[in-house]
């Protein structure tokens, strides 16, 4: 008989994480980066925040959003799953920048910003569709637009993605710019 080895799955494992190699070129999370890094303007979320004198410091608004963007995608739309994906999940632990944002925060984040974050949403949307990215399905509420995007064609040819590696915002498409 065969002799194979055994492993075991019960027992916890220290794992080097390095946030370049979760996040692969072409994913969701690749292109949800990129908008939120050099596309979106994320200048009025300063205004909420007064600790510039002292206080604890806050998360950024762009690591909030690379989070929730995230999350929603797969369908998971509970403050409390998100933080639980922030602090195990190797892809989340790199989009988060390897911070842990409670779950109340994340909460809080959506409930005080529903008008911005569904103007930021449809930003991204337009900018997924001018990335060729397609929907299955669209529901009545704007946080659902993302959730669904699927990849339908090879990331190398697609000059929107090209440009966003580039970091030049300013080749997108006229309505992703606006």
């Amino acid at each position: 008989m065969a002799h194979y080895k055994q492993g075991n799955d019960k027992q916890g494992e220290f794992v080097a994480v390095i946030p370049e190699e979760q996040i692969t070129e072409g994913s969701f999370e690749a292109t949800a980066c990129l908008i939120v890094d050099h596309v979106l303007d994320l200048s009025s979320f300063e205004s909420d925040f007064n600790n510039d004198a002292g206080g604890a410091s806050a998360y950024s608004p762009g690591t909030l959003l690379k989070v929730i963007l995230s999350a929603y995608h797969r369908g998971i739309t509970s403050s409390r799953k998100i933080e639980h994906l922030c602090r195990y999940n190797t892809v989340f632990m790199a989009l988060s920048s390897f911070l842990t944002p409670d779950h109340s925060t994340i909460a809080a984040f959506v409930s005080k910003n529903p008008q911005r974050l569904e103007g930021i949403f449809i930003e991204i949307f337009n900018v997924l569709i001018g990335c060729r990215f397609t929907f299955k399905a669209i529901s009545s509420k704007p946080f659902w637009l993302v959730c669904i995007a699927e990849k339908d064609i090879n990331q190398e040819d697609n000059p929107v993605l090209l440009s966003l590696r580039a970091r030049s915002p300013e080749s997108l498409p006229t309505q992703a710019r606006s």
